[in-house]
């Protein structure tokens, strides 16, 4: 799934305080301007973590990690409304040694201003290739991504 992490919920996410006040919330909105950000949730089929269930040699784990770690950035875009289309501005591979089910993988691409907009992964390992996110206003919710 890819879950578009808005700052405000960014905000009250980092604060984890119950009921914070809007100028708490509204400082630390500022340090998030500039950026879309998302969470890339990935798993197959089976519900699995693909690190742990596609593996056939070391040498493949070593390949998805790495790819995962420090190539990820090179398979995800954003087009915008007015068909602008921008690179990934950084990732973050997620490893959380078996605590979540899926791979995940938060990133950030420059915010354009513009509300709706297509996120597109370039999946390499399933053989799957383009797959598109649509995001626009007041309809952002989760969307899938099943290997």
């Amino acid at each position: 799934s890819m879950f578009y992490q808005t700052p405000t919920y960014l905000a009250l996410k980092e604060l984890k305080i119950l009921n914070p006040n809007q100028e708490m919330v509204d400082s630390v909105i500022a340090s998030y301007d500039g950026m879309k950000y998302f969470k890339l949730s990935v798993t197959n089929s089976k519900g699995l973590n693909p690190l742990e269930s596609n593996i056939k040699s070391v040498s493949d784990f070593n390949t998805m990690v790495s790819y995962y770690s420090f190539k990820i950035n090179e398979n995800i875009s954003l087009v915008s409304s007015n068909k602008d289309t921008l690179g990934c501005g950084f990732s973050h591979f997620v490893r959380d040694f078996k605590v979540d089910p899926s791979l995940n993988v938060v990133f950030g691409i420059v915010d354009d201003g513009q509300d709706d907009f297509t996120v597109i992964y370039d999946e390499p390992f399933e053989g799957i290739g383009l797959v598109k996110f649509n995001f626009s206003k007041g309809k952002r919710k989760p969307c899938k991504l099943i290997l």
